[in-house]
């Protein structure tokens, strides 16, 4: 037990071990958890997939493109880490905010959400 939140850590020292179902004395807290690294790693996926889509299409946005794809790869890596030690409500938190903090840069970055005039 570590602090009397996790049970077992069924091989997170490895890197798949990060993908693996939490496991928590709580069953509630322990569905929550599942729940949201399922979100996270479908959202990795999926933004990975069609980012990759993006820059096959269109080279020139090759750079804004890997950058968001390492962003979001991190975040999910980190937050996975922190969703396991029992900080889930922490880890959706800093996802949402993550995901939102992209957005926004990406929108200021590519010129705004203005109109432009001719």
């Amino acid at each position: 037990m570590f602090d009397g939140v996790l049970v077992r850590q069924t091989g997170a020292s490895s890197i798949l071990g990060m993908f693996a179902r939490p496991v928590f004395a709580d069953p509630e807290q322990e569905e929550r958890a599942n729940i949201l690294r399922v979100v996270i790693i479908g959202t990795v996926i999926i933004t990975v997939s069609m980012i990759t889509l993006i820059m096959l299409f269109h080279p020139e946005a090759a750079f804004r493109c890997a950058g968001t794809m390492a962003f979001v790869s991190a975040l999910g890596l980190t937050l996975l880490h922190l969703n396991r030690r029992g900080n889930t409500r922490l880890a959706a938190s800093l996802f949402a905010g993550g995901l939102i903090a992209l957005i926004t840069v990406l929108a200021v970055s590519a010129g705004g959400a203005c109109v432009r005039q001719a």
